[in-house]
């Protein structure tokens, strides 16, 4: 089970998306993501090549993980439409819908990826270290 800390409201609202896309594989997640940080364990595409031994509809997750958290995953409708079992598919629209929702404010929130506000504010990401 992930344990992040120190949390802001997109990284919060981040792991509550994630949490209910993978609510049948939380495994996935910790496959995915350092335990402790909102981090990837590994470079994409090193995940998605570790991936391989994984099922269609577990490739799929994966692929929609990365893709919700810096646009690296590659996944297509199509996958999600036709690959996904009933259950895994209404999880991953139970998160979509997660992130869309208002903020309690009544403002919609603005997404940015991790990989691209690190960018923004002069740091890197480990993905970004782990490519160099």
């Amino acid at each position: 089970m992930l344990n992040w800390t120190r949390l802001g409201r997109h990284e919060r609202r981040m792991l509550a998306t994630l949490s209910l896309i993978f609510r049948n594989h939380p495994n996935l997640l910790e496959f995915l993501f350092e335990r402790d940080r909102p981090q990837l364990r590994l470079a994409p595409e090193l995940l998605l090549f570790d991936a391989g031994v994984f099922s269609s509809g577990e490739k799929v997750l994966v692929r929609v993980g990365l893709d919700l958290w810096n646009g690296s995953g590659g996944v297509s409708l199509w996958d999600v439409i036709e690959r996904l079992d009933l259950e895994n598919y209404r999880n991953v629209l139970a998160g979509l819908r997660n992130l869309r929702r208002n903020d309690p404010h009544g403002e919609e929130m603005v997404w940015r990826q991790p990989k691209w506000a690190y960018l923004l504010e002069g740091r890197r990401s480990n993905t970004d270290r782990s490519l160099t």
